[in-house]
């Protein structure tokens, strides 16, 4: 059992550098939201009898609007990207001696793997978390902000069901969308454990990492209003879920006998 700690206290040492993103990524959504206006000035170019017009068209912002015009879903997304890549790299050996250190050990590979998945899972579920928490309380910044007479006991409800990536973040009655979530948690911790796995044999780089990286990332910037078939996706989920597991377990040596064989 030491062993299966000692392995897990190593992929543990990139914790503090993952806390680091997490609040480096929440300190610049909270200075850009709270910089952004209360009123938007928007302005359209249009044509009439006498010429070109310009006319400027000024707007108080809503709680969803300030997310949108703020970016703070694609400041998240760049924020998961980063700590994914410092997962993959840190974990993988690349420019250290983790792969030594673990040899030392005497613990096989898919042990490993299957450890260092459910690291990487808690660390995307700690990302999600975070952001939940950062969220709500900048909900609660335009709340306090704001002026009684534009905001009610619904805003920030309706910023939730409204906001793609509060959406995605806070499903609410989305029974499909908490699955999806449930379901996108530990293949992201798979494929960052496959990553580390690939430059561990070798390899240079693992496309099945950066295609379900790059899937999340689209899923939570995906609009309310966008159904891609529910069903659909949750398969293809479990199916991708499911190949990487089995990649996970499948021993060096194993892998060998059966390439020879064949």
């Amino acid at each position: 059992m030491k062993k299966h700690l000692a392995v897990l206290a190593i992929a543990s040492r990139t914790i503090w550098q993952v806390l680091a993103v997490i609040l480096l990524t929440a300190a610049v959504q909270t200075a850009i939201f709270a910089a952004m206006p209360a009123e938007w000035t928007e302005t359209y170019d249009y044509m009439t009898q006498k010429g070109p017009v310009t006319q400027e068209v000024v707007y108080r912002l809503c709680l969803e609007e300030t997310f949108d015009k703020g970016q703070i879903g694609l400041v998240a997304a760049v924020g998961f990207v980063a700590m994914c890549a410092l997962l993959c790299f840190k974990t993988s050996g690349y420019g250290s001696r983790v792969q030594y250190t673990v040899a030392r050990l005497g613990v096989r590979e898919e042990t490993l793997n299957l450890w260092w998945m459910a690291y990487h899972t808690a660390c995307v579920i700690l990302f999600w978390m975070s952001q939940l928490l950062v969220t709500y309380l900048l909900c609660r910044l335009f709340l306090g902000r704001t002026a009684p007479e534009y905001t009610d006991g619904q805003t920030v409800v309706l910023a939730y069901y409204r906001q793609p990536y509060l959406h995605n973040l806070m499903p609410g009655v989305d029974v499909a969308c908490w699955i999806r979530n449930g379901l996108l948690a530990p293949l992201l911790g798979a494929a960052l454990s496959y990553y580390a796995m690939v430059q561990r044999r070798g390899g240079r780089i693992s496309f099945v990492t950066l295609a379900c990286v790059a899937m999340t990332v689209f899923l939570f910037r995906t609009p309310v209003y966008s159904k891609v078939s529910d069903a659909a996706l949750l398969l293809i989920l479990v199916v991708l879920a499911a190949l990487l597991v089995r990649l996970l377990t499948v021993g060096q040596a194993e892998k060998e006998q059966e390439g020879g064989q064949s």
